[in-house]
């Protein structure tokens, strides 16, 4: 299912995450990027990560960054992993990198 990630979802979630489903969450690498967007992007992925284990347990979740076009060098797709590691193991989020 895809549906709209707008606060008035919120409520229908739990119809969606089970623990039997994979899940994907989409986030821009270019807002990760930014400084300017940077804490409203790891705002966004702690949210949907937590709505995940609340809803639907230890069910496997895709982290995919969009906009790879934006990411200049090898430099700044490293610093999209060194963020998203940083700041899902700090919120305790098992995450894969491959």
């Amino acid at each position: 299912w895809d549906y709209g990630g707008q606060e008035v979802f919120y409520m229908l979630h739990h119809l969606f995450l089970t623990k039997y489903g994979i899940h994907m969450l989409t986030f821009s690498m270019k807002s990760l990027l930014d400084s300017k967007t940077r804490v409203t992007t790891i705002e966004y992925i702690h949210f949907w990560l937590n709505s995940k284990k609340l809803h639907a347990g230890e069910a496997p979740i895709i982290l995919v960054g969009t906009h790879l076009d934006a990411c200049q060098s090898n430099e700044e797709q490293n610093e999209v992993n060194k963020i998203l590691k940083k700041e899902c193991h700090a919120k305790r989020f098992l995450v894969y990198y491959g």
